[in-house]
Formats: C-alpha cells, sequence, structure tokens
C-alpha cells in the first residue's frame, strides 16, 4: 500500500495542495505556463492561482458553526451539474446518507468571501477503500445542482498521453501553507478586488494556491507499483501537496492546452521541510467505470464507518495480567466520607490493587 500519511483534520480530513496556476501579481491574472508564473509569491513551491483557471475545485467544509476557512477539510472537484469528486478518506467517518455536517463551498478563490456552499445529499465511497492508495475515491451527490464548468476527467484512453512519468502535473487547493508570507489574490469567479491575507506557519491557505509536480515512477509511493495510484513530486524541491489538500485534483495539460485530472490527492509526506516530497495520488482513470456507473445510479451505498457488529457471539478467553510493579499490590490510605457499618469513625479505608 502507498507510503506515509493521511493529513486528517476534525472529521477525515487530507492534503491540501498548494496551486499552481495563474496569478502573478496583485494587480490581475495570467495563464499559468510552465512553473513561471511561481518565480514570486512562492509558497511551497506553488502560488496564490484563480478559481478562473480551475473552475472546478471545491472545498469540503464541516458545517456547523466557523467560517469556511476555519471548518475546511479537504478538496474535490466538480465532475457533473450534482456530483462532486473526492478521497475515501476524507468521507470515511461520516453516514453515507446524511452527510449533513459538512458541505460544498464554490466560485471563489478566497475562502472568505466570494463563494457559494452547495449541501450534499449522499456520499458514494469506492466499497473496497482500505487506506491511502488503495481505492481512496469517492463521489459526493449534491442536493440541488450547481451551474459550475466541469473538469474533463483522465480515461483508459488518455492514460498513454498524459499519465507518462516525467510529465508535469499541477495540482491545486487552500492545504496549509508553510511559513508566514503574504499572498494576494482577486476574490470570485469575476474578478474584483485584490485581497491581501497574511498566511501562519502550517495554516490553511485562505486563498486558492497552485504547485507543478512531476509524475514519476509509481515505486516511489508504492513499491508493488500499483497501477490504480500515480505518483509525484520531488526528491529534494519543495513542493508538495499538504495538509487539507487531500481529494483536490492533479491536472496534466492535453495538447489543447486544457487541464485534465488524472488524479486525486489521497497520501504524502506531510509536506515535511526535509527529505524526499512523493505525494500518492489516486489514477482517476483506473476509476471511469466506478464513476460512470456511479453517476448512472448503478452503484450501492458503501458505509465506511469503522463500526463494531454487536451481532456477532461473543468471546471469552484467560489473559494473565502482570503490572510490573514493585511492591504489588499498592495500599492506598483514604479517608472515607461515608463510614460503613463494619468501620469506625475516623479510621482510614484501604484499599488494594
Amino acid at each position: 500500500m502507498a507510503r506515509s500519511w493521511i493529513a486528517r483534520g476534525a472529521l477525515s480530513a487530507g492534503m491540501v495542495v498548494v496551486g499552481m496556476a495563474g496569478f502573478t501579481g496583485t494587480a490581475g491574472l495570467s495563464l499559468a505556463v510552465a512553473q513561471s508564473f511561481c518565480d514570486e509569491g512562492r509558497v511551497m513551491g506553488g502560488c496564490v492561482t484563480a478559481i478562473e483557471t480551475f473552475p472546478w475545485q471545491v472545498s469540503l467544509f464541516r458545517t456547523g458553526g466557523g467560517t469556511q476557512l476555519g471548518a475546511h477539510f479537504c478538496g474535490g472537484s466538480v465532475v457533473s451539474d450534482r456530483w462532486v469528486l473526492t478521497a475515501a478518506h476524507c468521507i470515511e467517518d461520516l453516514v453515507p446518507t446524511d452527510p449533513s455536517p459538512i458541505a460544498v463551498y464554490l466560485g471563489s478563490t478566497s475562502l472568505e468571501e466570494g463563494g457559494q456552499v452547495a449541501d450534499v445529499q449522499t456520499i458514494y465511497a469506492h466499497p473496497d477503500y482500505v487506506g491511502v492508495g488503495a481505492h481512496d475515491i469517492a463521489l459526493l451527490e449534491l442536493r440541488n445542482p450547481i451551474s459550475t464548468p466541469l473538469v474533463r476527467l483522465a480515461t483508459a484512453d488518455d492514460a498513454s498521453k498524459l499519465e507518462g512519468v516525467g510529465l508535469d502535473a499541477v495540482v491545486t487547493g487552500w492545504g496549509n501553507a508553510p511559513g508566514e508570507r503574504e499572498m494576494s489574490g482577486t476574490v470570485g469567479t469575476k474578478g474584483g478586488e485584490s485581497s491581501l491575507v497574511t498566511v501562519e506557519v502550517f495554516d490553511t491557505s485562505p486563498l486558492l494556491l497552485g504547485a507543478e509536480v512531476p509524475l514519476v515512477d509509481n515505486a516511489r509511493c508504492d513499491e508493488a507499483g500499483d497501477d490504480t495510484v500515480l505518483c509525484a513530486g520531488y526528491r529534494e524541491a519543495m513542493v508538495d501537496a499538504c495538509a487539507g489538500d487531500s481529494g483536490g485534483p492533479l491536472h496534466v495539460r492535453d495538447r489543447d492546452g486544457t487541464y485534465v485530472q488524472v488524479g486525486l490527492v489521497s497520501g504524502g509526506t506531510l509536506c515535511v521541510d526535509e527529505g524526499e516530497r512523493f505525494s500518492t495520488y489516486t489514477r482517476v482513470s483506473a476509476y471511469e467505470e466506478w464513476i460512470r456507473a456511479t453517476l448512472a445510479g448503478e452503484t450501492e451505498v458503501a458505509d465506511l464507518r469503522r463500526v463494531p457488529n454487536f451481532a456477532l457471539d461473543a468471546t471469552f478467553f484467560d489473559e494473565s495480567i502482570v503490572t510490573g510493579f514493585t511492591p504489588d499490590p499498592i495500599d492506598y490510605p483514604l479517608q472515607a466520607g461515608h463510614n460503613p457499618p463494619h468501620q469506625p469513625a475516623g479510621r482510614p479505608v484501604v484499599l488494594q490493587r
């Protein structure tokens, strides 16, 4: 199974990705090309991007109070007017038919203003999910349709041209941004006023971030070279997904310049300061049939919660317990608050362990 961590928030959250895309200053937006857009305002090797470049990007947040910024825990992408794609580990603790503890935030570069909220109706997680890199994929059915540009998902036919080792990919999200620094960007889908914010050390980014990472051999993330995952990142460069980016999209540009989602953030190295930074992404094309069937209403709801099965027969066994304390037992003299009939008033009660 894929190595290392799942970045978890209060729910089950994930690693956030540092955004790649087209913001080069406080004055305006431009289409990102390679990594040049990150020459300034660099955060974990990425930089502030715009929702206009990745309009399908969404934030999953906990409902019940607080701000979107404070409640953000995972990312996702809009794949239909009623469906959002994310990671199974983001929602594994939720009742799939009652996802009211979470909602979807969309349509803004900023988590603090300008966006819209969509309620989740049902959660469809892959039934074989067991952890990072192991069928870590889920679909959220929205209560009402939304009018948001959809991401194009990679298919099996795209694999040979969009999933090759050495190709540059872009991961986006509102994940943790290391280091206190200022970031600037516009709010909402229509542009507007520039927003300047300061991010504390390893805090959720208030603005959408993006970073460019190369696809590498899967063995760097999974010794078995599992073909249901993608591995991307650097041996030394400080460019990576980070906590809070889980479920967010990993993109590769097609020949016509459009972004295609080839993966979603599953696990990684927790954006450490030193060492290799290879992250595991669920390979979207490997789940083409499952996604199609789920959107068509042909799959069952899978409950991932680890709930004890009280219908099982009880199991009994003998066990020897050794405390390791000397001397043992230990007497604890306590003054009783009530005098039992056989205990004179004022005499300490001795408890033996």
